[in-house]
């Protein structure tokens, strides 16, 4: 190629590219999918921030938080460096609405899957992997040992709030994951 194009007096700088170089990943520097392969040490829930932090072997901490925006519940994600002290951990604060437990009627049973008490079991696994239920604005936390903590953005009467459940236990089939219904009124 290198002769044909001396042969015709075309220099590289002449030539158009036909072929694009592929542009640089667009991985997010706090994208929790970094933290995969890591073990989770500590699961702490703050209901009335409607906030989950895994903390990782590392120090890191993975951050799950439901809010309200102009298009009505959404889940949060992050992935934050070690903090000093636990009050100076991130909080997502940069969207109005209010946030909190889901409301009494809502309110998971004491010592279930869904208790967040219970998430609390999932610590000691290592994370295989993370899926997403968009449209559902759910989260798949699988571990490598087996099982999964699902993480759900909800609303109720205009507050966000996390729905949550540990499976301790992979489904037989892909069909048996656990989804959360949409809350009728979502969009509050």
């Amino acid at each position: 190629m290198q002769a044909a194009l001396a042969r015709f007096g075309i220099v590289p700088a002449d030539l158009v590219g036909v072929l694009h170089d592929p542009e640089p990943d667009d991985e997010r520097e706090d994208d929790p999918q970094l933290a995969e392969g890591h073990r989770v040490v500590a699961i702490d829930v703050e209901e009335p921030f409607a906030t989950v932090y895994l903390t990782l072997d590392d120090g890191r901490y993975m951050v799950y938080a439901a809010r309200l925006d102009e298009d009505g519940v959404i889940l949060l994600d992050s992935l934050q460096p070690p903090a000093p002290t636990y009050e100076e951990r991130w909080i997502f604060d940069d969207l109005e609405g209010e946030s909190g437990p889901p409301p009494p009627e809502l309110a998971p049973q004491p010592g279930s899957a869904f208790d967040p008490a219970n998430w609390r079991d999932a610590a000691g696994r290592t994370l295989a992997h993370i899926g997403w239920y968009e449209e559902g604005m759910q989260v798949f936390l699988h571990f490598e040992e087996g099982g999964y903590l699902t993480l759900a953005a909800r609303a109720a009467g205009g507050i966000a709030y996390l729905a949550g459940a540990f499976l301790p236990d992979d489904p037989e089939s892909d069909d048996e994951y656990l989804i959360f219904d949409l809350p009728a009124d979502q969009d509050d």
